[in-house]
């Protein structure tokens, strides 16, 4: 149970903008504030999740600098590690932050790191199998999943669609 619904009722209320999967942003929503979101909602949670997504130029190429016989896994904890310089809960920590008070760095943290992750995954991804591939930018008009796959180079219905379920089950 999450919040008084299981996860087979909230892949049914979670469905957005015609998709026949929930929407990982607006579970983020649900999760974050107990309330089955609407599409403005969703819309908000959608660029909010962009614009926290970029990864600094530096991660990408130490992704980019590592063998193909590197681990997914391995590449993949290296990148999370190496975003932690820009920790707004490590830089308030190392200021003398207040305990009572952690929890709002480590909240914007929380989110940061999410919206990163399928950048972060697409760029090892691109790296391993297509040879390197440049990883395009979010689009802003795409949410979580479809901005996925698109960097993944497989945006279409189908893929996007077990992309969005993927994410939200993960979420």
């Amino acid at each position: 149970m999450y919040r008084n619904h299981n996860l087979f009722e909230l892949c049914e209320l979670l469905k957005f903008f015609g998709s026949d999967e929930p929407n990982p942003e607006a579970l983020i929503w649900y999760l974050m504030t107990g309330n089955i979101p609407n599409e403005e909602q969703v819309t908000y949670m959608i660029g909010a999740m962009n614009r926290r997504s970029k990864i600094p130029k530096d991660v990408e190429t130490l992704l980019s600098s590592l063998g193909k016989d590197v681990h997914p896994m391995t590449q993949f904890s290296m990148g999370v590690l190496a975003l932690q310089k820009d920790s707004k809960f490590a830089k308030a920590y190392r200021g003398g932050v207040n305990k009572k008070i952690y929890w709002e760095t480590y909240y914007d943290d929380s989110l940061d790191l999410m919206a990163k992750l399928p950048r972060l995954a697409a760029i090892i991804y691109n790296n391993i199998y297509r040879d390197g591939k440049p990883t395009p930018e979010n689009r802003s008009d795409y949410d979580m999943a479809r901005n996925f796959a698109n960097m993944l180079g497989l945006d279409n219905k189908e893929f996007y669609n077990l992309v969005s379920h993927y994410l939200v089950l993960h979420r």
